[in-house]
């Protein structure tokens, strides 16, 4: 009896243990299901990247990013976004493929986001006006455009361009206020939103434009060492840093010197950051710009911790703005985001 009595003292010792190694199982089970595989999301044009390459089903003609042959069939979705203070943090902006930030009025810049239209975003905004060279911009893809209304000359020109105009002010069920934000500055919609007026107004013709050319990350081996960019717009609350991580090989953006956080109080980052130097001028008494988008330019292109000197070309409103190094040759992205700033070619240039 004394021995029977000390294993089962002894048992009820280890049992702690026993319970501890079965609850370590079954959430390592469950995060091995769960947790979303990256592996995948690189893209071909790479080519030591052959194994990576045939895992993919598709590729996100925006960023490049592999996906399953599900979603091949999206569309992309142009969204003018508020970079004023008091519209911070924006929602949704971390999930784009592509950003373009110019100054609007006043030293104030704003911002277009182009989504893929698989992502399913709760809420994107604050949604603000648009104005001409936004509209550009959203030109270079078949792209429905979302906007709470804009300036004369954009609205005007909007109809004689190739996209599908989703405009507040004449589809407001498309759209709410958060009733936490203050007007202008809490227009909203989401994704869902979106696909559904697209399908309810017949919007079909999503014409196919030309991607640009993605690869992998360097390995962090061959990563460089260009950490910091400063670039400054005109005004202290519009100051904007990049810092490089070269663990995630990506850059995180501050604004006005504090950490850019989204809704979700995540920091906004990029893989790709350019900065586009363009001829841009105010033309009227309320500050709107004139900003060049067709034609071709200076460039700096920063990804894997290096900073690469090259030009900017666009032939025409319907084609793509795309990149070149200094001996011609077309720049090569990483998979996934990519911010592109546009400077004044007169400002002073950026810091890095």
């Amino acid at each position: 009896m004394e021995k029977l009595s000390f294993s089962w003292k002894r048992n009820l010792s280890i049992l702690p243990l026993i319970i501890f190694i079965f609850v370590i199982m079954v959430a390592s089970i469950y995060l091995v299901l769960k947790w979303p595989n990256n592996t995948d999301q690189v893209v071909a044009e790479s080519p030591n990247n052959t194994d990576i390459e045939n895992k993919c089903q598709a590729r996100r003609k925006l960023d490049g990013l592999c996906l399953s042959d599900t979603v091949s069939e999206s569309f992309p979705v142009v969204v003018m976004i508020d970079n004023h203070t008091d519209a911070n943090p924006p929602s949704g902006l971390s999930q784009a493929s592509l950003v373009y930030e110019a100054i609007a009025e006043g030293s104030i810049t704003r911002l277009v986001a182009v989504f893929d239209s698989s992502s399913q975003i709760e809420e994107i905004g604050p949604i603000r006006s648009a104005r001409p060279y936004f509209v550009d911009w959203a030109s270079e893809f078949k792209a429905v455009y979302v906007h709470v209304g804009g300036s004369d000359e954009a609205l005007t020109l909007i109809p004689s361009r190739n996209i599908y105009d989703l405009n507040e002010f004449s589809n407001g069920g498309y759209f709410w206020r958060d009733i936490y934000r203050f007007a202008p500055h809490n227009s909203m919609t989401s994704m869902a939103l979106v696909t559904q007026a697209t399908s309810e107004k017949g919007w079909d013709e999503f014409d196919q434009f030309d991607s640009w050319i993605f690869k992998a990350d360097a390995g962090i081996e061959d990563r460089g060492q260009v950490l910091n960019i400063k670039i400054d717009f005109g005004q202290p609350s519009h100051e904007v840093d990049w810092t490089y991580d070269s663990s995630t090989n990506s850059y995180l953006r501050s604004q006005a010197g504090l950490k850019y956080l989204d809704s979700d109080r995540n920091q906004l980052s990029t893989k790709n950051l350019v900065i586009m130097y363009s001829e841009s001028k105010i033309i009227d008494d309320y500050g709107r710009r004139f900003t060049e988008t067709i034609g071709s330019g200076n460039a700096t292109i920063f990804l894997d911790g290096r900073a690469i000197d090259g030009v900017w070309q666009r032939d025409s409103v319907n084609n793509r703005t795309r990149f070149f190094d200094v001996d011609n040759h077309e720049i090569n992205f990483n998979a996934g985001p990519t911010w592109i700033e546009v400077v004044p070619d007169h400002f002073p240039p950026v810091e890095y």
